[in-house]
């Protein structure tokens, strides 16, 4: 907004220079025009001189006005710019400077710094103990051109994801088009973290060498999903575990089906492959432990499909788990 009201009604007609230089790119590009025309060109530096190490430059021509009642070069006087961060960019969460040059009287050069704009921090960053009754009043008189204090004001906060977070995982159950856009929005719970949430991009980046699944559990609390046997040995391979204890969690994981290449994996079902199976030695502790097996298969019946030895517990004697292409007991319940 600030670069708009620059751009249309304190600078000229004349020219407008914009140039940027990508990090990782040894050429330099600059784009002309002027304000209000409707074309503009774009050609490569070649001037030594007007190179930059990297990001962005805009130049900015003050108008050429003859008329006595306005002078055009005090837009350039640095309290003037100051002024109009203040009223313009209150809501702008970076920092601005303006460039200034120093002059001392010692024998020293004239030298140029960078000056911060006294500008008002961001009320709504701020606590609001520590917000005065005047910030409060200015801010409102500057942010809606009044000249009269606000009847009353209010800062309150609220938890964004607490509020919204249904209707991102509503998004990647019914936006199937969207959905993978959704994704890196979504936060969880998870084995590595007590109380907080973490997006699907740092599992990600947090994911050991040989991992290569997002592992998860879905459950009704917290507390359930901590004290789950499943867990036993992803907690001694360091493997980060998903909790999903939201009804809406499962649904739209099982959307997604993958991040990043990375497919989700419920540590609750048969077949967990954590990568470390040894053939020779599963093969060995079937046949020795193959009847006992059998012994509680014929004890329990039509109550489970199978029972099967598994390397995936290490302090419990036993779990049981779902059918690879059936609910999970959290779906079920």
């Amino acid at each position: 907004r600030l670069m708009d009201l620059i751009v249309h009604s304190l600078y000229s007609n004349k020219e407008v220079v914009v140039s940027t230089k990508s990090p990782t790119s040894d050429k330099q590009y600059v784009w002309e025009g002027e304000a209000n025309a409707s074309s503009y060109t774009i050609r490569e530096e070649t001037d030594p001189e007007k190179l930059i190490p990297r990001g962005t430059r805009l130049t900015l021509y003050l108008k050429v006005c003859n008329c006595s009642q306005r002078d055009d070069k005090g837009f350039a006087h640095p309290e003037r710019i100051q002024n109009l961060v203040k009223n313009y960019s209150q809501f702008v969460s970076f920092p601005i400077y303006t460039w200034q040059e120093k002059g001392f009287t010692k024998e020293v050069r004239d030298s140029s710094g960078s000056l911060f704009c006294d500008m008002y921090i961001l009320l709504q960053l701020r606590n609001p103990k520590d917000v005065t009754t005047e910030e409060y009043n200015e801010f409102f008189r500057k942010t809606f051109n009044e000249y009269l204090d606000p009847l009353a004001s209010s800062h309150f906060t609220t938890e964004f994801w607490e509020n919204f977070g249904k209707n991102l995982k509503l998004g990647c159950i019914e936006d199937q088009a969207n959905h993978k856009r959704i994704a890196p929005l979504l936060r969880f719970f998870s084995s590595h973290g007590d109380d907080e949430l973490i997006s699907l991009d740092e599992y990600v980046e947090n994911m050991k060498p040989e991992q290569k699944d997002i592992y998860y559990i879905a459950a009704d609390s917290l507390t359930s999903a901590r004290n789950a046997p499943f867990l036993e040995r992803l907690h001694e391979k360091d493997f980060e575990v998903l909790f999903l204890v939201d009804p809406m969690d499962e649904i739209a994981i099982q959307n997604l089906k993958s991040y990043k290449e990375k497919n989700f994996v419920d540590i609750s079902k048969e077949d967990l492959d954590l990568g470390d199976k040894n053939e020779e030695k599963e093969k060995e502790i079937k046949q020795e432990y193959g009847h006992v097996c059998d012994w509680i298969k014929k004890r329990l019946g039509d109550k489970v499909a199978s029972v099967q030895i598994s390397s995936r517990l290490s302090t419990s004697p036993c779990v049981l788990v779902s059918g690879k292409f059936g609910w999970s007991a959290n779906m079920e319940r």
